[in-house]
């Protein structure tokens, strides 16, 4: 059978990670960090799923804060409950909803996680890292070119932090690449964001990037940049050629060729 017409409850993550609705943004921030996560489920106290809590979610209304506050932070979390910031929509699938309809989910929606759910309760998380999994398993040999975005949303090296998340936050991405002249160095994602969210908007951006990106030739097939992609927890793929950025592949890129949708 094709890896990706097995169900999600073979590659699928279990137990959930939730948090209530009735804690601070805060305690979701440390949950998140804690756990290595992206977004939560929010759960009732009987475990039904009432929405999720995310990074973006956070790193919007931190961002905001901080400006209007007109300080010296470049996040400034607000005193308010998980409920009021969370997302009520939920993108979710059955336990027995194959790999393939949970990536066109995930690439239509622009998610990358979604929850299974029995009976309207979360018993497990996909994320495009699992979906990856099953590109690894189902041996995909198309190049690394096949599933790239271009062009590449980069920010300086030189830059400040706050400029980094205001370019962040305005093209509605998670996360961008840092470069020292025309070569990559490092990303700047919501992770370091609101790891940096304490300094000063003017601490430049090199100081506070993560390295966890791999560069690899165009030509590298889908199933070995997967595989390096998880063996070293690299959160972006970079597809170069002469020396030259050419490209990006995501986890949402990469969902792209489990669910068939063409770039």
């Amino acid at each position: 059978m094709n890896r990706f017409d097995q169900p999600v409850s073979s590659y699928m993550t279990a137990p959930v990670v939730d948090v209530s609705p009735d804690v601070e943004l805060s305690v979701a921030e440390e949950r998140m960090r804690e756990h290595s996560v992206s977004s939560l489920a929010v759960c009732a106290a009987d475990g039904r799923l009432l929405g999720m809590i995310s990074r973006t979610d956070l790193v919007r209304v931190g961002r905001l804060r901080a400006a209007l506050a007109g300080g010296d932070r470049l996040l400034t979390l607000p005193r308010k409950r998980v409920r009021e910031r969370m997302t009520p929509t939920v993108v979710i699938v059955e336990r027995d909803a194959s790999m393939r309809e949970a990536a066109t989910r995930m690439v239509s929606a622009h998610v990358h996680r979604l929850f299974i759910v029995d009976g309207g309760r979360p018993t497990g998380v996909l994320s495009v890292a699992d979906v990856m999994r099953a590109i690894v398993d189902e041996g995909i040999a198309a190049p690394l070119s096949s599933c790239m975005s271009s062009p590449v949303l980069t920010v300086q090296a030189s830059d400040s932090v706050g400029v980094a998340l205001d370019r962040l936050v305005e093209a509605h991405v998670h996360g961008l690449v840092v470069t020292e002249g025309n070569w990559p160095i490092g990303i700047f994602t919501q992770v370091e964001a609101l790891a940096a969210g304490k300094l000063d908007p003017a601490h430049p951006v090199e100081e506070v990037m993560s390295c966890a990106m791999l560069c690899l030739p165009v030509r590298t097939p889908l199933r070995r940049a997967a595989e390096l992609a998880l063996e070293t927890n690299a959160q972006r793929i970079l597809g170069v050629a002469a020396r030259e950025m050419r490209g990006i592949a995501t986890g949402l890129d990469l969902a792209r060729i489990a669910a068939g949708v063409p770039r």
